[in-house]
């Protein structure tokens, strides 16, 4: 077979990928409950930044310059502006075994070396060659999962399926040295009080106020009431921040406040320490010079918002939130994917449960929910113990819009996110991973059970510990 399988190649230790297609100061103090440090492995490796310079990166093939400026192999980087990307001359496409995963979507592998002479592939629960679902349109980001972190001095993005062209920005996320920004995308979700919507080489929207983009921020209106908020997820140690001015238009903000909270209900203002007013921070003289202001007194924040309060022509801005994450387990309303993902937002966290049918639930059916106690533990002391996938042969994940669907009404009104079955004894995992082969929109979620009946019986069993969503 004489297919081509085109390929990038840089030099980093990863958990996680993030792609993009083509197209010194006092404060208040604050209660400091919380154990911190600078260690984690979910942070950019530096294709965004810098830290990974050109040399570092390479490719198996790169359109010519004279055909094509826009396509270096140095373009590969995440937010490297309008209309650059590293763009590999077209081979054909690589006939996978596992499936295609839907047209119109972008298709990747990913190995890896700690040689450069000896490489492996991210692998799947079965133990496959994993293969990542890529971007389905030319401005939306896409980050993808390892079902396992990996340790590698080399990493190798092949590219397997495209759209018209292969091209390709993209971000590596895993382990260094410290890294002082703790607001980076995907891990934080970044809104604001207004901006204007989504328009093709235009944009404002509060996600581009990320530090790293090349655009920014901007609001519909223009007054002191308007602010950008970084979600951070679990509560962490804020010891500075930092701002530029719009990327693409010669906007910034000249000064502004900063306010944290750990709910988004009871908001407080930074103040200096002898003060009772809200301390006012100096921002930005050009669009592009970086200015930080490190804080004397930390606050532990899991909420942080920039309130502009004087601007150049309109506001602008890019901003990042300097500190350590904190140790330990991720706390309730928290998940992580794989052991070295940040901790992220589990959307399942004290929901109601129910079974669809009263009748296909253990003897331990009651207030409207199969449960069982682990240990003894739990709203109900039962101890009874049973085999948790016996005759179990495969579970189903979709999600809808409808509630109470029967378990052949799924199909037709639900999107199915995956399915995990006895092939290589995947469904025997301590923890099952589905990865929805595209967005699913929907209020509710449904786990199917399938049994592998025999001559002698049809029952068989399946007991979940928690269900966890992101």
């Amino acid at each position: 077979m004489n297919d081509v399988l085109q390929h990038l190649f840089v030099f980093v230790i990863f958990a996680a990928l993030k792609i993009l297609p083509v197209d010194s100061e006092e404060g208040s103090s604050s209660p400091s409950s919380f154990s911190f440090t600078s260690t984690g492995c979910s942070h950019p490796l530096g294709l965004t930044s810098g830290a990974i310079q050109d040399w570092q990166i390479a490719a198996s093939s790169v359109i010519p310059r004279s055909v094509d400026s826009h396509c270096a192999v140095k373009n590969a980087r995440l937010h490297s502006g309008r209309n650059r990307a590293w763009c590999p001359m077209s081979g054909s496409k690589t006939r996978m075994a596992p499936c295609r995963l839907g047209m119109g979507y972008a298709i990747f592998m990913v190995s890896y070396s700690l040689d450069a002479y000896t490489w492996d592939f991210a692998r799947d629960m079965c133990g496959e060659k994993k293969v990542f679902k890529g971007n389905s349109d030319s401005h939306t980001l896409k980050n993808s999962y390892l079902e396992h972190p990996v340790e590698a001095r080399f990493v190798r993005i092949h590219i397997v399926d495209w759209h018209r062209h292969p091209s390709l920005r993209l971000e590596i996320i895993g382990c260094q040295k410290c890294n002082e920004i703790i607001s980076t995308l995907p891990f934080t979700e970044i809104t604001a009080s207004s901006f204007k919507p989504w328009k093709r080489r235009k944009s404002c929207i509060p996600e581009l106020g990320d530090l790293n983009t090349k655009k920014g921020w901007c609001p519909r209106k223009q007054n002191e009431k308007q602010w950008l908020q970084f979600d951070l997820g679990p509560p962490k140690l804020i010891t500075g921040l930092v701002t530029k001015g719009l990327g693409d238009r010669k906007r910034y903000v000249i000064s502004y406040r900063f306010s944290y909270s750990n709910d988004s209900f009871v908001w407080y203002f930074y103040q200096d320490v002898k003060s009772d007013k809200p301390k006012t921070f100096g921002g930005n003289m050009d669009k592009n010079t970086e200015r930080r202001h490190y804080l004397n007194t930390p606050v532990v924040a899991r909420y942080v918002r920039f309130h502009p309060v004087e601007w150049h022509k309109k506001i602008g801005m890019r901003a990042g939130v300097i500190g350590c994450p904190h140790t330990g387990e991720c706390g309730p309303g928290f998940m992580q994917v794989n052991s070295g993902s940040p901790c992220i937002p589990n959307k399942a966290y004290q929901r109601k449960t129910w079974s669809n049918i009263e009748k296909y639930s253990n003897d331990n059916y009651k207030y409207g929910h199969s449960s069982l106690a682990v240990d003894g533990l739990g709203q109900d002391e039962i101890t009874a113990y049973a085999d948790y996938v016996f005759k179990l042969d495969s579970l189903s994940v979709y999600i809808s819009h409808k509630k109470d669907l029967d378990y052949y009404e799924l199909g037709p009104a639900s999107s199915k996110c995956g399915t995990i079955s006895r092939e290589k004894n995947a469904i025997f995992s301590p923890k099952l991973h589905f990865d929805c082969s595209e967005p699913a929109k929907g209020r509710y979620l449904y786990v199917k059970a399938s049994g592998k009946p025999d001559r002698w019986r049809k029952l068989f069993t399946v007991i979940l510990c928690e269900i966890m969503v992101y």
